[in-house]
């Protein structure tokens, strides 16, 4: 393995058992067998470290997503849905390390660079559901006054959608909440469709997001359940 390797898998090991706060470029320099010169050879700081450990994680979704429409042979509407599915998935796999993250994002750096992170993301994730409503549009499925409109509103929605995830789980899933939940992710479902094609309703955004946000409230109740014991 590279030290540059070698330095960011155990900077993330570092941040996620002590924090990022806590961490200390000694204990990642001590762990990663480097030396300070190697270590500022690749990374200016803790920050410079923490943003390419979120371009890493934010590069799997991406890569993910363009595996998932690079198959020639499902439809259109599939892989339209499944670009949501294909994150959802990614994030379920990351649940059992919900605390390890917490941690790793828990500070006052984090900020600009979560910033970055969601613009990126919004950027990369428009222009690949743009392209494949402008193929729907070729294929006579929709019919959408804006297609670049339409893209870029629903990554933000659907965006912000996981936004409000994380916000149920830390305020302990109150009934409430996701009431509200359901409530947002059935008015942007309804929106999409009706701007794509008014006459059908061929993406679904409810189903999985609920299905997300249940399974990511179990994993918590099993988390705090043994943290408990």
């Amino acid at each position: 393995m590279e030290l540059r390797d070698r330095i960011i898998k155990s900077a993330m090991k570092i941040f996620s058992e002590v924090g990022y706060e806590k961490a200390t470029i000694a204990q990642i320099v001590g762990l990663s067998g480097s030396s300070k010169g190697g270590f500022y050879h690749h990374f200016e700081s803790k920050k410079d470290i923490l943003n390419e450990i979120t371009n890493m994680f934010l590069d799997e979704v991406v890569e993910g997503c363009k595996r998932m429409i690079s198959d020639s042979e499902k439809d259109t509407v599939y892989l339209l849905n499944n670009v949501f599915n294909t994150v959802n998935e990614f994030k379920k796999q990351r649940l059992n390390s919900w605390q390890e993250l917490t941690n790793l994002y828990a500070h006052e750096d984090s900020e600009s660079i979560r910033y970055n992170m969601y613009i990126r993301f919004i950027d990369i994730t428009t222009e690949i559901y743009k392209g494949l409503i402008l193929k729907g549009i070729d294929e006579g499925l929709f019919s959408p006054s804006s297609p670049s409109a339409l893209a870029s509103m629903w990554c933000r929605e659907v965006t912000r959608l996981y936004g409000l995830i994380n916000t149920i789980i830390t305020s302990g899933a109150p009934k409430y909440m996701y009431e509200d939940f359901l409530e947002q992710a059935h008015f942007v479902e309804a929106t999409v469709n009706h701007a794509l094609c008014p006459a059908a309703n061929m993406i679904s955004i409810v189903k999985p997001a609920k299905e997300y946000l249940d399974t990511a409230i179990e994993t918590m109740k099993k988390m705090n359940s043994l943290e408990n014991k």
